[in-house]
Parts: structure tokens; sequence; C-alpha cells
């Protein structure tokens, strides 16, 4: 699920100067949930160029760059949201290229995706450079325009999807030497049926539409209207022919899905939004969270993955996919605390997992009782007797002294633990490259620096040296209703302290009550819920990691301020 946008003009022009700056802002907003990276292809004295990246747009200086500086009077922009169960990496980032001739943007999704290889050709397969089903759909593209024509062409791209497999939308845009195609072609419920309800942005009416805007010499196609120009729509069954020459644009009217293909997506969609709201219910917003890992694998290991939300009230998971490239076997488990794992063999060589969910949270701030007292050890439950001891990051037996000399004497029960979380926030500088794997709360003191794990681990050895038993959560923290914050966004960690008769949130690295928090794991310290372990040496090339407000109304994600849903 991607955005595209595209033109052919006599005279060459910019991202900008096609879009006007209102159009090139609303564009990059909408890369804060088609997050999974960009591309730009153009043609350049008579060759075409590319350049892409797997980073967001909105925070990509490339991207800023080529917006600007890349004019051209043929383009196509792609921005992707990737499907789930498809990998983030540069083989699966748009535009795709073929013989130096073509440039492909697709913004949908044909399953399954090898249902494409019977249409390709021994040379094409070969040549596939990733696992979409958009780099498989191009070559059939291709080869039926390049036998039959592009009219003839389209139409039999469209029956040959739509004869077993299950598309959802084959909108696209094909950039040649002599023409740019905006191929408009998508599911559409039968006039007066209601949708299936689902939480998903790309389900909402009018994501896959498509329309045009013309340019003073030329015409300017985007998967929504942008900016401050004059759109117009192009039909669902319709594509638009528009030469780089200059002139007249063309419609082809290439026909849509049939019954049975409709069927086939309606089923599907029934079956993935089965039992999920349309969208939020009152007092709660939907967050999109996920992660990549990119790693380089030098002999066989095996691996435990930790990146997926537990099942809990307070978060719902409306939707997600977890995936590895190359396709990898797993089992999930839970482990000893209750959180959700999944183990894998690796073979040597490039190895990259994604995971992907929507996740549905109480739109309210982290409970708080500050009359809530300290329980005498002989009073705790048997289970939290463990969140006393010191663990291998938590040396709450190193720390003892410190501990009594700063809090012992202040009154027990909640104001003591929020003295405690000031003074780690105090203490301890927050800085990427500050820290270690071997790194203690011990170490973290003593050095005054640390990055959002030492601060919870600081804090946890305090509590327990007090005889507080606390524990090490780690999980994702949108910034769900607070001002946009420009950072790229990370795992956070935080913990949770039992005061009272049951467990309370709180976050040294923050110092502050938040909404959304939405908790992968907990146990003792980060060893008990390490995002990746594996047993055997691996490099990590690449980590990326989003958690995003997302508007169900509009399809629009980002970290900032919510207001109005």
């Amino acid at each position: 699920m991607c955005r595209l946008v595209g033109w052919v003009s006599t005279s060459p022009l910019t991202v900008a100067e096609a879009l006007g700056e209102p159009g090139l802002a609303e564009l990059t907003d909408l890369s804060r949930l088609h997050a999974d990276g960009w591309g730009m292809a153009w043609w350049e004295r008579g060759h075409l160029r590319s350049q892409t990246s797997q980073q967001p747009a909105h925070s990509s200086p490339e991207f800023a760059a080529a917006v600007r500086a890349v004019r051209a009077d043929a383009v196509l922009l792609h921005l992707r949201w990737a499907t789930p169960g498809i990998t983030v990496g540069p083989a699966n980032t748009h535009p795709f290229l073929a013989a130096d001739r073509w440039a492909f943007g697709h913004n949908g999704a044909v399953r399954p995706a090898d249902g494409l290889l019977p249409f390709l050709t021994n040379s094409q397969r070969s040549r596939l450079g990733g696992d979409t089903d958009s780099e498989r759909l191009m070559h059939l593209l291709l080869n039926r325009v390049e036998s039959d024509g592009v009219d003839e062409g389209l139409r039999r791209t469209i029956a040959d999807v739509a004869q077993d497999l299950t598309p959802s939308s084959l909108n696209s845009l094909l950039l040649g030497h002599g023409e740019l195609i905006a191929l408009c072609c998508h599911y559409q419920p039968p006039a007066g049926e209601t949708p299936p309800p689902s939480a998903l942005p790309e389900d909402q009416p009018g994501y896959f539409d498509l329309c045009w805007s013309q340019l003073d010499d030329g015409v300017l196609v985007a998967s929504e209207p942008l900016g401050e120009r004059q759109w117009e729509p192009i039909p669902n069954g319709t594509a638009l022919v528009l030469p780089r020459t200059g002139a007249a644009k063309r419609t082809v009217e290439v026909g849509t899905f049939p019954p049975a293909a409709l069927a086939r997506e309606r089923a599907r969609r029934e079956l993935a939004t089965a039992a999920q709201p349309t969208a939020t219910t009152p007092g709660t917003a939907h967050i999109r969270v996920g992660c990549d890992f990119v790693f380089n694998v030098p002999v066989p290991v095996a691996a435990v993955f930790q990146v997926e939300p537990q099942d809990e009230a307070r978060q719902l998971v409306l939707t997600h996919s977890l995936s590895f490239l190359p396709a990898a076997e797993h089992t999930t488990y839970q482990d000893t605390f209750g959180n959700r794992c999944s183990r894998l063999d690796v073979s040597p060589g490039p190895f990259s997992l994604r995971y992907d969910a929507i996740v549905q949270v109480p739109r309210v701030l982290d409970d708080v009782d500050v009359d809530a007292p300290e329980d005498p050890v002989q009073d705790l439950p048997s289970e939290v007797l463990l969140y006393l001891l010191p663990s291998r990051f938590c040396v709450s037996d190193v720390l003892a002294e410190e501990a009594i000399r700063r809090f012992g004497g202040l009154a027990p029960g909640w104001r003591r633990v929020q003295a405690i979380v000031d003074g780690v926030n105090s203490h301890l500088t927050f800085g990427y490259g500050d820290s270690s794997p071997t790194y203690t709360a011990a170490d973290a003191f003593a050095a005054g620096k640390g990055v959002c794990r030492d601060f919870a681990h600081l804090a946890i050895s305090f509590c327990r040296a007090l005889n507080i038993p606390a524990r090490y959560v780690f999980g994702y923290i949108p910034d769900l209703d607070l001002p946009i914050d420009p950072a790229p966004m990370d795992f956070a960690a935080w913990m949770e302290v039992w005061l009272g008769g049951r467990w309370w949130t709180f976050d040294p690295r923050n110092n502050a009550h938040r909404s959304g928090r939405i908790v992968i794991g907990r146990g003792r310290d980060a060893v008990d819920v390490a995002m990746v372990t594996t047993y055997g040496l691996v490099e990590l090339v690449d980590m990326r990691v989003w958690a995003d407000v997302v508007i169900p109304r509009t399809g629009v994600a980002g970290r900032g301020p919510t207001a109005g849903l």
C-alpha cells in the first residue's frame, strides 16, 4: 500500500515545483504512515535515472534534497507502505526498473505473489531482485504491453491477474521513454453493498483512488489531491496515457475486476477484519507499531526475537504480520515471564526481520495514586518476591548503600518511588552510544549517562535495595497527544513498581505520565526481554522502529498531535 506521484511536461520541473510547497508538505506528511522507504525515477538526457531509500521520506535528507534538485520532464515518485508479510529492503523498494527502459510503481497487492510467476519468462524470474508482488506485476504488464500494445496489454494484464488471483489494486504508474501510463483498477464493493468493517487506512473509501491535474505544459498524476491545484478523478477501470512529446493525454477503458475476483478480495477482507472495530472506540487510539532488523549472518545461528506486543486488556492487536527474508519457519512460545517469543534458525548471509501491527490503546495517561503504600515483604505475593533480588543489570546489592543514603529516609510509598525516578532522571544524561551490552546500573550511576534501559535499570536497583518490588518493561511509546518529536523512533524501556497490592508504571527516562504505551515484554532486567537473542555472532546492519498514531478517518499516521479523532 503506497502513494504515487508522476508527471510529464515539456518543461523540466522539480517535485516541489510540480506540487507546489503545500502539496509537497502534504506528500511528505503522508510518509509518516507510508514509512517503508521512498523512490524516484526520471528521464535525464535520454537515460533513465533512479534513487531509492529505505528511510521514511519525512526524515530522509536525501528526499528533501531530491525533491528540489532533480529537475526532469518525466518523473515517477513512490512512497512505500509494505504489504504485511513482505520485508523492507533495497530489493523491494519502488520504483522497479526494467531493461533501463521502464520504471514502475504500484499501490496495492496481488495475493499470492507467487501466483504471478507463471506469467514471467525464465529470464525475468532469474532477474527478480526481491519478493514483492509489485516487481512481478511489472514484468507481467511489460510482457503484455510489448506483445499486444498499450491498450490491449493493460486489459490482458487485468484479465490475467483476476482469473485466479486475489488483487486489491493494480493502481500503478509505468514510465517509459515515450510516455507515462497511469493505470487505475482496484477493488470496489458492488453498488449498495456495505464494505466489511476495517480499522486499516487502506480499507477506507478513496484510498485506492487516482487523480490528475493539468500543468502549464503537461499533466500531473497522484494518489490523492495534493496542494492547491484543481484535480480530476481517474475513474476505476481507466488508464491515462501521457505522451512526453506534449501531445494530448489519451484515455483508455481497460475494465474492472470481474465478479469472481471481487468476491475473493471481499472474502479476504472479511476474514482479515473479523471482530475488528471500524474506527477507534471512544477514549482509544490506533497505533501502528513495528520494526525492521537487517543482519549479516556469518555462520548458522539459532535466534529468538521479542518484538510483538503482549496480549492484554489495555492493548488490542487489530492486525499484525511477522516476516523474514529469506523466508524462515519459526515457532512461537511464551517464556517464563509470559512474553511472546519467536524462535528460528538463521542461515548464513543477509537476513531481515520485519514486524508491523496496528494496536488499539486507551487514550488515557498512566494510572497515578500518590497515596499508594509500600507493602511489607511478608505480605507480598510469592510471585512478586523475584523482583526484590539483584539481577544481571539491576545490581541492587552493589547500589544498596547509595539507595539508603539517598532515599532511605523518605516516607515509604508512592512519593518515595517518584523521588527515586526524579533522582535517576536528573542524575543520568541520555545519549546513544553512552551504554554497552555489559553496562550495569552501577556503571550508569558512576558514569552519569546512559540510554533508556539504563535509566530503568538504575531506578529498579534503587527500589529493590529498599525492598520495593520493581520489574523492567520494554515496548513501544508513541508520541500520542504530544507535539511532533523529530528524533527517530526507538524501542523504549520503563519500569513497573509494586505498591498497594498492584503494579504501577513509572518512566525514569521521560519522567512523565504518558498515554499509549504498548508492552512487548516484562522481566527482571533487559536480559529477560532482549529484542534479539542469537546463539552465535551476527552483525546488526540496520534497525528501524515505528510507533505512529493512525487516524482511521484519513489514513494518516504521524507522531504528533492527533486532536479531532
